[in-house]
């Protein structure tokens, strides 16, 4: 028989007392129609034009691409670039749009282990050193040490009990 374990949210469980879920804040903007599509072409190509947005997702209309950029902006994720002949405008992640970059990355995750047969054309699953090498780090931003911040072993008599 396996050993009994706990159950998930037995560690998840937020400590701080929250007004709010924290998810459910972050789907105000996350979680509208093709938002998180758009903020991935940003996030990860460089000087990404309304264009190439727009090619890259299918079935996206002009007027929500237009929606959901003013929105993004609005929410301090994204900035719209004017060159100076203001004949080429492009679109970068603006500095709290490198907030979301872990979040993209874990649906990379989930998608490349979970939904493998659906991502590549040979069905396998890839490792995240697979997928981007050398930029796990970047990646990841501050996840890891936001995580590790504030992290104390428990007393000696909470560890033996």
């Amino acid at each position: 028989m396996s050993a009994p374990h706990a159950r998930y949210h037995d560690y998840v469980a937020p400590h701080p007392q929250i007004v709010r879920c924290p998810i459910q804040a972050s789907m105000g903007v996350f979680g509208r129609k093709w938002a998180l599509l758009v903020l991935r072409d940003v996030a990860l190509k460089s000087n990404v034009r309304f264009s190439d947005i727009l090619r890259a997702n299918p079935g996206m209309t002009p007027r929500i691409l237009v929606l959901r950029l003013k929105e993004l902006e609005a929410e301090g994720l994204v900035t719209r670039v004017i060159k100076h002949d203001k004949r080429e405008v492009y679109y970068e992640l603006a500095p709290a749009g490198r907030d979301a970059i872990p979040i993209l990355t874990a649906l990379i995750y989930f998608g490349t282990k979970r939904r493998p047969h659906q991502v590549f054309r040979d069905g396998r699953s890839r490792t995240m050193a697979e997928m981007f090498p050398g930029s796990q780090r970047e990646l990841l931003q501050g996840m890891a040490d936001w995580a590790a911040k504030g992290v104390r072993k428990p007393p000696r008599s909470a560890r033996e009990g």
